[in-house]
């Protein structure tokens, strides 16, 4: 008797504990947003108890649903980048286990955003040699530099992972906090952007401009302005000094700083240069990037109207040597220069823009490495990169070493990030058509 009883619960659908046999709930509740300006967040309540995955599903233009990601047990939300700005997409959920998936859930729209920036064009000429990693970047409008503030990150092959864009002002520094969050300067103030593009933290306390660093203990490396008064105490005589600003991210508070008006003269000038306005004052010494060194603990700043590099000691705040035109060595090694960055002892790789290059001589930029020696007083260019094809950024522009011993450069009159070897050959290139200019850009380990 007891196991005809077994086989009539079989043929119920039932076992021997009552349980039902067959596929799991399927989700209910689902909610769909846009991440920026080409990303999708899929939300769903799990009606199995945590015992099933899930098969998130997408539709494109009316196609058949396929599936584009899983998530395992005690999920409730999945994420893709990628999607192409004002595109429209379907998403909907089933449930997985060891007995079967289940019927799909409801199926809910979304519509990307449109968007002001052209599709970024990516070459590999040479992928075993691209640094592995992806590259995030700023993007601003030659023309409305004001009107556009967009931040993106692409993968090796080119596919757009991150791509937010944020009304106001333009966006001209981007870095990662250590939590894998994103530092974006958008006009004068500061942002803490998550993965997903959601803003975080806001702060427009400080008149920030050109850079702001993420330091190893997490707070902020700005610089910023002041202005004031010159000999004849008017207004039409005022200038802008620069400031270095140590920030607690928590707190917004200046933790740290140095005016530079204690170690610049207001006179060291480029006369070409002096009549532009920043910080409600003539722009004297123009300081266009810091940067930490974590080894020296020191502090290296480029003041582009001087073309000098300053080092100073952290958190001191002393001169150790000046690299430049009136330095302690480096008289005439560059021009106008944007962020400097040390390689190792001795050794500093630099973004010489070339500026002021004289009424006879062809505008072009160039990326430096400079020797030096702070001992004996003496400093000399050793590698050179030029192009071909020869470029030239008027301002702006970036460079930095990476791990596999090629450098990264942001030509942002291109504008286009250019990876090349040290025999300076091509690996990979990223480029936008004009008007849109690229500041910097920074090669990451991931971003998931």
């Amino acid at each position: 008797m007891r196991a005809a009883a077994a086989i009539i619960l079989v043929l119920a659908g039932c076992s021997e504990g009552g349980e039902p046999e067959g596929p799991p709930p399927r989700p209910d509740s689902i909610t769909v947003r846009p991440l920026g300006v080409r990303g999708a967040e899929v939300g769903w309540h799990d009606r199995s108890e945590g015992s099933a995955w899930f098969s998130v599903e997408r539709s494109d233009a009316g196609e058949p649903f396929r599936e584009v990601g899983r998530r395992p047990p005690g999920s409730g939300v999945w994420e893709e980048w990628g999607l192409a700005p004002g595109s429209s997409h379907r998403y909907r959920v089933r449930a997985l286990d060891g007995k079967g998936r289940s019927q799909p859930s409801d199926a809910i729209e979304v519509v990307m955003p449109p968007t002001l920036v052209p599709e970024p064009r990516v070459e590999v000429f040479d992928r075993m040699a691209v640094s592995p990693g992806v590259t995030l970047f700023n993007i601003e409008d030659y023309h409305d530099i004001f009107g556009l503030a967009a931040v993106m990150a692409v993968d090796e092959e080119g596919t757009v992972l991150f791509h937010l864009e944020l009304p106001g002002q333009a966006v001209s520094e981007t870095d990662v906090f250590p939590n894998g969050d994103i530092l974006a300067q958008v006009g004068t103030a500061f942002s803490r952007i998550d993965r997903k593009g959601d803003l975080v933290d806001w702060n427009e306390r400080y008149f920030l401009h050109h850079d702001v660093d993420v330091l190893p203990w997490g707070n902020l490396l700005a610089i910023t302005s002041e202005p004031r008064l010159g000999k004849t105490g008017l207004l039409s005589d005022a200038y802008s000094t620069d400031i270095i600003l140590e920030i607690d991210v928590a707190s917004g508070d200046i933790v740290w700083g140095i005016n530079l008006d204690t170690i610049i003269s207001p006179g060291e000038i480029c006369p070409l240069c002096i009549d532009t306005q920043v910080g409600g004052g003539k722009d004297w010494i123009h300081m266009n990037s810091l940067d930490y060194d974590l080894y020296e603990e020191a502090v290296y700043i480029s003041v582009r109207n001087a073309n000098r590099i300053y080092k100073l000691s952290y958190p001191e705040g002393e001169v150790e040597w000046v690299m430049g035109d009136g330095g302690d060595f480096g008289e005439g090694l560059f021009d106008h220069q944007h962020n400097p960055v040390r390689l190792a002892p001795g050794r500093i790789l630099v973004f010489d823009n070339g500026f002021h290059t004289g009424p006879f001589s062809e505008d072009r930029s160039r990326i430096v490495e400079i020797e030096y020696d702070p001992a004996a007083g003496a400093a000399r260019i050793v590698w050179i990169y030029d192009g071909p094809p020869p470029f030239f950024s008027e301002a702006q522009g970036d460079v930095s070493p990476l791990p596999n011993g090629n450098i990264l450069v942001t030509d942002s009159g291109g504008p286009r990030i250019l990876e090349i070897t040290r025999e300076g050959l091509p690996v990979w290139e990223l480029t936008l058509p004009p008007p849109y200019l690229i500041y910097k850009a920074h090669r990451i380990e991931n971003f998931p």
